[in-house]
């Protein structure tokens, strides 16, 4: 099978069960985290791992998106950010 053909529930189970302890282990827990406090406290390394992946993902949404979807996001983004903020169009 090729990597490619591995359906993402099966991809999921075995990288789950990958431990902290191992080199693929640590590169996924650090690309999991999601404690803020503990992403404070990551080393350079974890910090280049993190921003790799964030790149990564952020190129995945831009091919998976049209410009007229990611216009309507953005939009939708600006609208609720006005609203927490107390934009001009505080609706």
């Amino acid at each position: 099978m090729d990597q490619g053909d591995l359906p993402w529930p099966e991809w999921k189970k075995l990288v789950n069960g990958l431990m902290d302890d191992t080199p693929l282990g640590r590169v996924v827990a650090v690309r999991g985290e999601q404690d803020r406090k503990v992403i404070a406290r990551m080393n350079s390394w974890q910090r280049n791992i993190r921003a790799e992946w964030s790149a990564f993902l952020a190129k995945k949404t831009i091919r998976n998106h049209t410009p007229n979807q990611l216009r309507a996001q953005m939009a939708e983004l600006e609208k609720t950010l006005a609203k927490l903020f107390g934009g001009e169009n505080n609706a």
